[in-house]
């Protein structure tokens, strides 16, 4: 009785040193494939004529148009002589069809978001210029699961998902007549966490191009 006491005492001791002792270790997430890689990009992705009742022509937003006052013109609408003005919205995001994760150590993850790293692309041999850091977007909540067989590796794909890029494509046409700069490099930062509590961080990169269209 009292041998099986004590093989009791020390199996309970031995389960607790090992479940205390044991650590999950953080996500080992990879991008299994990606597509697009690279989107063509022009200045401005749509424009319309804004009616303004005003003394003359003004631009609404400068951060999301730009304004040929050169255009504008003067109507009559609703019994008024108005201001008739160009508005052309600046490109603002491109759509990735499909991000494919998958976790390489079995551990499951939840993808909670993203950033995003532009750089100037330059020329062969030489490092790209480094332009500006997004905010971080944690918007995504994509759960990754795993099975218990690494043969048995489970895809998750990301559909639909769009990358702000307005702001790199104002700075490379900035100069309209500038054929050198003609790519800006979308560096993108998913980051996530394991998916049972322990705070165990990941990061996994992949990189985007924009191309100028003219």
């Amino acid at each position: 009785m009292k041998r099986r006491v004590l093989f009791l005492c020390l199996s309970i001791i031995l389960s607790f040193i090992f479940v205390s002792c044991y650590d999950i270790p953080a996500p080992e997430v990879q991008i299994w494939s990606t597509n697009p890689l690279g989107f063509s990009v022009c200045r401005y992705d749509y424009d319309f004529v804004d009616t303004q009742y005003t003394g003359g022509p003004y631009n609404m937003n400068p951060d999301l148009y730009y304004v040929d006052i050169s255009g504008a013109y003067q109507d009559s609408a609703h019994h008024q002589y108005v201001w008739m003005v160009p508005h052309f919205h600046y490109w603002d995001v491109v759509s990735v069809d499909t991000v494919t994760f998958w976790v390489r150590n079995g551990v499951e993850a939840i993808v909670d978001g993203y950033y995003c790293e532009f750089y100037r692309g330059t020329g062969f041999g030489e490092e790209n210029e480094f332009l500006y850091q997004s905010p971080k977007y944690s918007n995504i909540g994509l759960f990754l699961p795993t099975t218990s067989r690494r043969e048995d590796t489970l895809k998750v794909h990301l559909y639909g998902w769009p990358i702000r890029v307005r702001e790199a494509v104002k700075m490379m046409y900035s100069e309209s007549m500038d054929t050198v700069w003609q790519s800006v490099q979308v560096r993108v930062h998913f980051y996530g966490r394991d998916a049972y509590g322990e705070d165990k961080e990941f990061e996994v990169t992949k990189d985007y191009m924009l191309v100028r269209t003219l």
